[in-house]
């Protein structure tokens, strides 16, 4: 079903093209949201296997200095508290680094956010489309706004991790959705044709210009043109009987020579 709104003299009509083009851009919306966070709980897991070992380490160490403080060095000797306390603050010291260059806690608030942002986009375009179209607004401006922030929001997030990219398309692998084709698979790009719209008004002067060019004449249900074999015996018949009354009346009118 299309429907007409008219805009500063322009009519913006509501077609299946449109429809299409905004379901697909919703759904991709939704996967983005659905990996994106993904993205924040695999980072997320990433900075607490790497914090929470430094963080442990850090604490046994204090508690190790105040216990061999405590027994003094007859029991545990000077030097071995400081190799122990060496090792434990160098590796401390290695797991909080990995952890500040890998950006792991900015990723998980980056992500999480573009979440929001891909499911607020997403939940929009589902709303509109759940309404008749003349209850929708414009559609190019919706389309247009739609797509535009679908892309800022592609080009501000950083990279997927491939284990995410992995784990979604084993958890969704049977949901038929359109799914981002820039992380996902290849897809045919979409070439409008009058034949793809469900509604095409055609005047009546279109239609008989069709049918004239049609090799095959049309039928027009108002007026038959059928004819059975009844009708067409006693035509046949008919023919004959007044071909021969015109034939023995010509024969009488003959005069034949004696």
């Amino acid at each position: 079903m299309s429907m007409n709104n008219t805009i500063g003299g322009v009519s913006q009509v509501w077609t299946q093209s449109i429809e299409q083009i905004l379901a697909g851009i919703g759904e991709k919306s939704n996967c983005m949201s659905k990996l994106t966070r993904m993205a924040s709980k695999y980072y997320d897991r990433q900075r607490t296997y790497l914090l929470v070992p430094a963080s442990v380490i850090s604490w046994s160490l204090n508690i190790f200095g105040m216990v061999s403080t405590y027994l003094g060095p007859d029991i545990i000797s000077e030097p071995l508290v400081i190799l122990i306390v060496s090792i434990g603050s160098f590796v401390t010291a290695t797991l909080t680094t990995v952890a500040e260059k890998s950006k792991a806690g900015d990723k998980v608030e980056l992500f999480n956010q573009a979440s929001k942002d891909y499911y607020l986009l997403y939940s929009e375009i589902s709303t509109q489309l759940s309404f008749e179209p003349k209850l929708r607004g414009d559609p190019y401006s919706l389309l247009n706004s739609s797509r535009d922030r679908y892309n800022i929001l592609l080009q501000s997030n950083p990279n997927l991790p491939d284990n995410v990219i992995n784990v979604f398309q084993v958890r969704f692998k049977n949901y038929d959705t359109t799914r981002p084709d820039h992380i996902m698979d290849l897809q045919r790009v979409y070439i409008y044709r009058e034949h793809h719209l469900p509604h095409v008004d055609l005047s009546i002067k279109d239609i008989m210009k069709k049918a004239e060019n049609s090799t095959t004449k049309p039928t027009f249900n108002s007026y038959p043109f059928v004819k059975n074999d009844d009708t067409k015996l006693d035509d046949d018949t008919k023919l004959d009987d007044d071909t021969k009354l015109d034939d023995d009346t010509k024969l009488d009118d003959t005069k034949l020579p004696l």
